[in-house]
This record gives structure tokens, C-alpha cells and sequence, in this order.
């Protein structure tokens, strides 16, 4: 282990953030660093010292807020079946009434001899 990854390591645990950092600098990075949730670990990938501790920040801030996003998005997912849940009940009413005013129709019209009303299926 380094001795940057120890030092960001003694942050994290002083600081109570249940995450461990592997310093693996690249010299070709898409990232500055990323973080694996499922084995809590915050990956950092620059060389520059001062780089390194800024991506470390930067990537204590986005666990962080990842914690609010993951609520959200439990949150979004069970609106969104109640609301399909209330659409389905809303249209299944209005195909009732709907029925209901036809079969009227239907059954005036059939009175007069103008037609005989089918049903279908639902």
C-alpha cells in the first residue's frame, strides 16, 4: 500500500466513511477515479498528488449523494406504479360507461329494428 493510499484510507476512517481507497494511477485514464459500491471501494487513478486528493473529495461528495439518489429513485419507481395502478382503474371505468352507453344505443336502436347489437369480448 502507499503512502497516499494509507493517508486517504486514515481520512476515511476518521471521517466514518465505510469506503476503502485503492490508489491505482494510470497513465491513460477515462476517469479521475469511480467508486464500486459493491465492494466499497473508491478506485482513484491520478498520478499528481494533489489530483488525487481532489478526485478523493470529488468522489466522497457523489457517495454521498448516491445514497439520496438510489431513495429517489425508490421513491420515482413505486409513484409510478400507483399512478399506473390509479390510470388502470380510471380506464377500466371509462370502457365500463362507455359500454353501458352503447348497449343503450344498441338496445334503443335495436327496438326500432335497425340493427342487432354483438358483444365482444372484453
Amino acid at each position: 500500500m502507499s503512502e497516499i493510499e494509507e493517508e486517504m484510507n486514515l481520512v476515511l476512517r476518521e471521517a466514518g466513511i465505510p469506503l476503502k481507497v485503492v490508489f491505482k494511477p494510470k497513465k491513460e485514464k477515462r476517469s479521475h477515479g469511480e467508486i464500486d459500491l459493491d465492494k466499497g471501494i473508491i478506485y482513484i487513478y491520478d498520478a499528481d498528488r494533489e489530483e488525487a486528493w481532489q478526485t478523493l473529495a470529488h468522489e466522497v461528495v457523489e457517495f454521498h449523494f448516491s445514497n439520496y439518489l438510489d431513495s429517489l429513485q425508490e421513491f420515482t419507481a413505486g409513484l409510478m406504479k400507483l399512478v399506473l395502478k390509479l390510470f388502470s382503474s380510471l380506464k377500466e371505468e371509462a370502457v365500463e360507461l362507455t359500454a353501458q352507453s352503447l348497449r343503450k344505443i344498441f338496445e334503443v336502436k335495436g327496438r326500432k329494428g335497425e340493427f342487432e347489437p354483438t358483444r365482444r369480448g372484453d
